[in-house]
């Protein structure tokens, strides 16, 4: 869980600075939904991100989906409601009063997030830094400075390459002859592509040393919710708001 650590500092940080709880639930809740939200109100709202993040093969992407709502949903009503309103997932209670139409109306809430399931692939810096997006990365001021001298010489390298590879290209269909690169430019292409290789690996280093905390963020157009079937993620009834 090195992906939820700054969320877990700022639980630390607001219990020793004496936040008032109000801020601290709201700030949970939507700390994403202020009109600009401050970079810890933003880690806060990884709250809702502390479930499973497990991948494809594990589970299927929609299930997981609609397992990581429902994960939610129950968070909210346990710590901030004092209900236990998993049971409505797949079915009414005679005596409870939380309805299951009701359980996905509060589903809508957090239904809307901006992201694709979150069964990722087994490769890549996400899948090393235990991460899905969305999140934030907070790289100190030198890892920042870094980044960027990093990603100016990466640039330079890929200019020249294309460049050389180009010219090379050109040459050949001008004269229409086989135009084979002379040794001089053979061994100027290798040694930009080992030049690309290191850079592209320190760069890779970098990330993976910059902390990063997964957060929510909402989709620009809502997404449509229904109740499901006896909590079948593939069951689909009626759509509630």
């Amino acid at each position: 869980y090195r992906e939820m650590t700054p969320y877990r500092d700022w639980v630390i940080r607001a219990f020793n600075e004496n936040m008032p709880f109000d801020n601290f639930i709201v700030d949970q809740m939507a700390g994403d939904l202020f009109e600009q939200p401050t970079v810890d109100q933003l880690i806060a709202s990884g709250f809702h991100r502390l479930h499973l993040i497990i991948d494809r093969g594990t589970a299927l992407p929609e299930e997981s989906f609609m397992r990581n709502v429902v994960d939610r949903v129950s968070s909210v009503g346990t710590a901030f409601l004092g209900l236990t309103l998993e049971c409505a997932v797949c079915h009414d209670h005679k005596y409870d009063p939380i309805t299951q139409r009701d359980f996905y109306q509060f589903y809508a809430f957090f239904n809307n997030l901006d992201a694709d399931p979150e069964t990722g692939g087994r490769r890549g810096l996400d899948f090393q830094r235990g991460l899905q997006p969305p999140y934030l990365e907070l790289p100190t001021s030198e890892q920042t400075v870094e980044l960027t001298r990093l990603d100016k010489e990466l640039s330079r390298i890929r200019a020249a390459l294309e460049q050389l590879e180009t010219g090379s290209s050109n040459e050949a269909r001008d004269s229409n002859v086989d135009a084979s690169p002379t040794p001089a430019a053979t061994e100027q292409l290798e040694t930009l592509k080992r030049e690309l290789v290191q850079q592209e690996e320190r760069r890779s280093d970098l990330i993976g040393r910059i902390p990063a905390t997964l957060i929510m963020k909402e989709r620009s157009e809502v997404r449509p919710t229904y109740i499901h079937v006896r909590g079948n993620y593939d069951q689909l009834g009626e759509q509630v708001e």
